[in-house]
């Protein structure tokens, strides 16, 4: 079954019901508290050994191939008014889903895409 709901509050009779959980391109379109607020709801959504199915942006950090990415991810947030791209870009991921119980278990990235498998402890 596929639910949907505000990232930040999400049905207090959810906690521990599921298996998987996905966010899709949300994270760069949040300021730090909302972030924060969503991966404390993801966390507590999940079973334990749920998974969450992260996808969004690359980082900087994940094209080191494509030399200064910071000034064109910098164009990005002018050009298509995105006021949180560059706190997102400058996140440590890992360390930030670790904050949660949520350990990083596969990283993929096609183009301007990345996808973190993350299993909660």
């Amino acid at each position: 079954k596929f639910s949907q709901m505000n990232a930040e509050r999400l049905l207090p009779e959810w906690t521990g019901r599921f298996d998987v959980v996905s966010s899709i391109w949300l994270f760069h379109e949040l300021p730090s508290e909302a972030i924060d607020n969503a991966t404390a709801e993801i966390a507590r959504v999940l079973k334990p050994s749920g998974k969450l199915l992260f996808m969004d942006s690359v980082q900087a950090e994940d094209t080191p191939e494509r030399g200064d990415m910071e000034s064109a991810f910098e164009h990005f947030r002018d050009v298509y008014s995105e006021p949180h791209f560059m706190n997102y870009q400058h996140m440590d991921l890992k360390a930030h889903f670790a904050r949660f119980g949520l350990e990083v278990t596969s990283t993929s990235q096609w183009f301007a895409t990345k996808l973190l498998t993350l299993q909660k402890r």
